[in-house]
């Protein structure tokens, strides 16, 4: 009779979550948005700007920044197959899923990196963006354990689009 049953009724979409705004100004600036309940560390080791941890229903992840003098003699793709070959190809079980270059914001190019392996038994999966601004290399990885890939994607582009370096 023209009514709408409940079971009939269009879900609502699952609520956003809130995400927050961090500014670094004394190194560039850097800004990204991330998740507001996850917890910010500034600066916890010398080339790491930024960890930005939290938990999910997956699982924990680890959002970091990294900021180092850069050689121009190599390209980012170079960049990216050193760090590969030196921390993680001796890995338990790594995979490196894919390597493309990708576009960033402000017209900045990177090198984008995806892996898996594992760590004292839990399996892991790490995105990393490795880009050149002025004399610098910065680095964007997030490393997660128990999450899917499209949930961990997800939030890496998320991260990603929000990700500005100036120097």
């Amino acid at each position: 009779t023209g009514g709408a049953s409940a079971a009939q009724k269009p879900t609502e979409p699952a609520a956003v979550k809130p995400w927050s705004r961090l500014s670094l100004f004394q190194d560039g600036p850097v800004t990204i948005n991330y998740p507001a309940e996850w917890q910010v560390n500034p600066h916890p080791e010398p080339e790491v700007l930024v960890k930005v941890s939290g938990k999910t229903e997956q699982g924990d992840g680890e959002l970091q920044i990294r900021r180092s003098p850069t050689d121009h003699n190599l390209s980012l793709e170079d960049i990216a197959t050193l760090v590969e070959t030196r921390y993680l190809k001796s890995l338990k079980n790594y995979r490196r899923a894919r390597q493309e270059h990708v576009s960033l914001s402000g017209g900045a190019s990177g090198m984008l990196q995806e892996f898996t392996f594992e760590l004292s038994g839990m399996p892991f999966r790490q995105m990393s963006v490795y880009r050149r601004e002025g004399d610098h290399l910065y680095t964007m990885s997030l490393v997660a354990s128990g999450w899917r890939q499209s949930d961990m994607l997800t939030l890496f582009n998320r991260c990603l689009g929000t990700w500005s370096v100036r120097e």
